[in-house]
């Protein structure tokens, strides 16, 4: 491939030797690159290998026109022993006597157009057959007004055959005929006769005619195609076309755009013979019905693409053609009666959408003469996932009747599941509500209900839980009722971190609830006076590893010390209430102090 600006500069004898070369090459090669040349000429030839098309510049050197295509035999074009042309063939008009297009040998018989935008025919240099600019076709006319008009002539005030359209049988005598004379009955106009003799024959029989039929002295006119079994016989209006555009078959009043009447038995029905497929659409006493009459499902287009369809099975199918079977739930494969499939959100989905209040979504169970009982479902929601082979089930929401019903009396359960992860796992109910209101909420060791015989309230079955009172928030137990003094809020292994309060905590102090009453003993308020010295300040670590230096400095005893005071005087440290010890998790201990007490116990000593 190679391109020159066929300029060849000065310069030594090899160097003009090289540029002479290369303009030699892009001159053999018609200047074939993927891009135009850089220099171009007015008639310039370019192999354009990007597009496969040999081009030669216009004489202006503006833009480049396309001769044909590289890889193509003959360049793609017509050769003049024939071909086919995949472009517009541009002739002369011609005439009536000289056709732009004529027949070899035949110069006056041929294709010519008498004027702009219309078409004609010739024979024997006399114009036949015009097509005007509007589309109208006329036959012996050169100015049709309507979209087929044949003019011929008339002899004796009779429509001769030259004036009609016919189509003889040999064997029948018969005619495809329109003739404007003819009347049979009051009204009936211009008729098409199929089958049959001559209209002037009384022998004639089996006719079937298209007439045109005067409804009034308005002079409307409806189009009738009616069968007559014998020329004298009384015409059966079979189908009926009115003035306003109205089709009745069955009815001489149509009184929509197409009007199908029948007495009974099917009104419109449709096969496709090949493949033995039929469908009908018809009005019954009570009832409209459409559908198919074979083993074949009926489907729903718009735009030329099916949207829904109703398969043998009975399932309503939407965004698909092919049911999907392979729904695992319950321990089985389900095959919903209603799908919706689509790629999308706007697709994959359906919405149900009322304008005024709320819509509503129905689930029923059991039917008349079937009642459901206490357990049985009467809806389900399921998500699933495509994997592999099949749509395993991942969520569901069910509902199932939640006590004994009766009239007017239906208590339920709404139950939430999800499947966990692993193979061959099913959903697992996670939460419920019950008909009490009660949500109970499935953990993998316990339940935690909110709600119970106390209102509102939240409890872990087999542990405990708190409750809502006014301006009060109360322990449980793990059934929801009211604990008192025998719940803790947090463990040594998980602790609160701040509480935050308005005023301090109040401790039961009644003497009611107290025994062993007595004063400090010497050996104790020597402790506690021991104590106002091991005060001191400090800084967590976890505090520091947190925060750096910004952690702040607390005020305290060190837990330990206020332990070794206790043994240094003879006393067990384990015997007060002042002083803590927990095992954590771990196996661990960790040292805590009571501050209240232990305050209280240091004043004593002042």
């Amino acid at each position: 491939m190679a391109t020159h600006d066929y300029v060849i500069a000065n310069g030594t004898g090899a160097a003009v030797r090289s540029d002479i070369n290369g303009a030699l090459a892009a001159i053999v090669s018609q200047n074939s690159n993927a891009s135009e040349p850089a220099t171009m000429y007015a008639y310039q030839w370019w192999a354009d290998t990007t597009t496969g098309l040999l081009k030669i510049r216009n004489a202006a050197n503006s833009a480049w026109v396309t001769i044909g295509t590289l890889a193509s035999a003959n360049l793609g074009l017509l050769p003049l022993a024939g071909g086919t042309m995949t472009g517009v063939l541009a002739v002369t008009a011609g005439t009536a006597a000289l056709p732009g297009i004529a027949v070899s040998g035949d110069p006056n018989t041929g294709i010519y157009s008498p004027g702009a935008d219309q078409i004609g025919i010739a024979t024997g240099g006399t114009g036949r057959v015009f097509v005007s600019s509007a589309g109208l076709v006329g036959i012996g006319t050169t100015g049709p007004n309507t979209t087929l008009s044949v003019v011929g002539g008339i002899s004796g005030g009779v429509v001769t055959e030259t004036s009609a359209i016919a189509l003889p049988s040999v064997a029948t005598n018969g005619y495809l005929r329109l003739v404007g004379a003819y009347q049979q009955g009051s009204g009936r106009g211009g008729t098409i006769q199929l089958g049959g003799r001559s209209f002037s024959d009384s022998g004639n029989v089996g006719a079937f005619l298209i007439s045109a039929n005067s409804t009034g002295n308005n002079n409307t006119t409806d189009l009738t195609i009616s069968t007559q079994t014998s020329f004298n016989n009384v015409i059966s209006d079979i189908v009926t076309v009115t003035a306003t555009g109205r089709v009745g078959i069955g009815t001489t009043s149509p009184s929509s755009n197409l009007h199908v009447s029948a007495a009974s038995g099917t009104a419109i029905k449709i096969s496709e013979t090949n493949n033995g497929v039929s469908g009908s659409l018809q009005a019954g006493s009570t009832s409209v019905s459409l559908g198919t009459d074979t083993n074949h499902s009926l489907n729903f287009y718009t735009n030329a693409v099916e949207r829904a369809r109703i398969d043998t099975s009975g399932r309503l199918l939407v965004g698909t053609s092919t049911a999907i079977s392979t729904i695992n739930y319950a321990g089985g494969d389900r095959t919903p009666r209603l799908q919706v499939v689509g790629d999308d959100v706007s697709n994959g989905s359906f919405a149900i959408i009322r304008t005024q209040t709320s819509p509503s979504l129905f689930f029923g169970g059991g039917t008349s003469g079937t009642n459901v009982a206490s357990g049985n479902a009467i809806g389900s929601i399921v998500f699933t996932g495509y994997h592999t082979d099949k749509y395993y089930t991942g969520a569901s929401i069910d509902v199932a009747v939640d006590g004994t019903p009766g009239a007017n009396d239906m208590p339920g359960r709404l139950v939430f599941s999800t499947t966990p992860d692993g193979p061959g796992n099913s959903p697992t109910e996670r939460m419920r509500i019950t008909n009490a209101g009660i949500i109970v909420a499935k953990t993998n060791s316990d339940d935690i209900n909110i709600g119970g015989t106390l209102g509102p309230c939240i409890a872990s079955t087999s542990r405990c839980g708190f409750a809502f009172s006014t301006n009060s928030l109360l322990p449980t137990n793990g059934a929801g009722t009211l604990s008192d003094n025998g719940i803790s809020l947090g463990l040594g292994s998980y602790r609160w971190s701040v509480v935050y309060a308005g005023t301090g905590t109040i401790n039961t102090s009644d003497a009611n609830l107290k025994q062993d009453i007595d004063s400090l003993s010497v050996a104790e308020l020597t402790v506690a006076t021991n104590i106002k010295s091991l005060i001191k300040k400090f800084r967590f670590k976890d505090a520091v590893e947190a925060k750096g230096d910004d952690a702040r400095i607390h005020v305290g005893v060190i837990a330990q010390e206020v332990a070794e005071a206790f043994v240094n005087a003879g006393l067990d440290p384990y015997c007060y209430g002042l002083f803590c010890e927990d095992e954590l998790e771990d196996g661990s201990k960790r040292l805590g102090i009571r501050y209240d007490e232990l305050l209280a116990f240091v004043i004593a000593s002042l």
